[in-house]
């Protein structure tokens, strides 16, 4: 028969629960929690708990929550409350869902859940729902006018003409909006993953330049483009969504550039593949630097509208950027033009050589 010393039997309380089960459980529970003694002092405090501003102090002082415990005692049964709680430390206020249960006649369980996060991205959608529908109202509008215009006079042939082109130009303003809209639904919820492989960079920029030339040509604004001779620049990255990305940045030059105008796109490496777009357009000024990649955020909406911009393009490119783990910035001044930097990992051959010959170990 096997001894146990009195430090290795499991410790019981005397009110019908085993403080080492106890911890285990709570240390797997997604809500920060702690266990409190009849003078609200900690008995025990989870891991995640420990991490929390509000029990940094080894006890808790805000009166709502010392409120609903003395609640939840009270009536002996569980009390569920939603609030905000500001802390110093904590840069906004917290939402929180707390949950305070009398677990024996000495022991009280409080259970924090931060849902900050969750209300913010609630708040984001319904602003998301409520810009798209006004955004949308415009073509909407516009289509629905100018068909009854065409309709009124329909014996007119110049009108018809006339109306029939304004409402193309509606209608395909229109298609992008809705496309880019589902475009960045899908980004934010993570419904367009990137797949991220070993490819030319210079394939994505060719791409993107091939579905611009047009707009480029209409508008008088000349492309040009500076890759570096005779090397293969390999980037970590996601073909179509690398292509969208500099698509957009590249109909966002071409836009904001006068007539006669130019667009370059250049192209180097160092420790990571650098994409610049660069125009000499109306510039940006350092407050709508802070916002250009907003949401509907036009820095010229009398210009945006009437060359065919949603608003859209800089959301999107930001986040497919930051799915392929890169970044970008701005660097701009109003009347002098903009430069847009894409940064993404550089791919190393040697890297994946060596990858390969470790997974071939592992799988012999």
């Amino acid at each position: 028969m096997s001894m146990e010393s009195q430090s290795d039997r499991p410790h019981w309380d005397g009110s019908g629960w085993q403080v080492e089960d106890l911890s285990t459980i709570l240390d797997a529970l997604p809500e920060a929690s702690v266990v409190l003694n009849p003078d609200n002092s900690f008995a025990y405090i989870s891991q995640l708990a420990r991490l929390v501003p509000l029990f940094h102090n080894g006890k808790i002082e805000y009166p709502q929550l010392l409120a609903q415990i003395d609640k939840a005692r009270s009536a002996g049964r569980i009390v569920e409350e939603d609030y905000d709680l500001v802390h110093p430390d904590a840069a906004v206020p917290w939402s929180v869902r707390v949950r305070v249960a009398p677990i024996s006649p000495r022991h009280t369980l409080v259970l924090l859940e931060d849902r900050t996060r969750v209300l913010q991205a609630d708040a984001t959608r319904r602003e998301f729902v409520v810009n798209a529908s006004h955004e949308l109202k415009t073509p909407v509008g516009a289509i629905s006018l100018l068909a009854e215009t065409i309709h009124d006079n329909a014996d007119d042939v110049q009108a018809v003409e006339t109306f029939s082109t304004q409402l193309v130009k509606e209608s395909r303003r229109l298609t992008k909006l809705v496309y880019e809209i589902i475009s960045l639904a899908r980004l934010q919820d993570g419904r367009l993953p990137a797949k991220p492989r070993s490819m030319l960079a210079i394939e994505a920029i060719n791409d993107a330049l091939d579905q611009v030339r047009t707009a480029a040509k209409d508008a008088n604004i000349t492309l040009n483009t500076h890759f570096p001779q005779g090397e293969e620049v390999l980037v970590i990255a996601d073909l179509e969504l690398l292509t969208s990305a500099l698509q957009n940045l590249l109909e966002n030059a071409i836009r904001y550039s006068n007539p006669g105008g130019h667009v370059d796109v250049t192209l180097r490496e160092d420790d990571n593949v650098v994409i610049e777009v660069a125009d000499d357009g109306i510039g940006i000024s350092e407050e709508d630097q802070g916002r250009i990649f907003e949401r509907f955020y036009r820095v010229d909406p009398a210009r945006s509208r009437s060359t065919g911009g949603t608003g859209l393009g800089l959301s999107i490119v930001k986040h497919v950027v930051s799915d392929l783990n890169g970044s970008i910035h701005v660097n701009s001044k109003p009347g002098e033009g903009a430069t847009f930097t894409i940064t993404l990992p550089r791919h190393n051959p040697q890297d994946t050589q060596a990858t390969q010959i470790e997974l071939k170990k592992e799988q012999e």
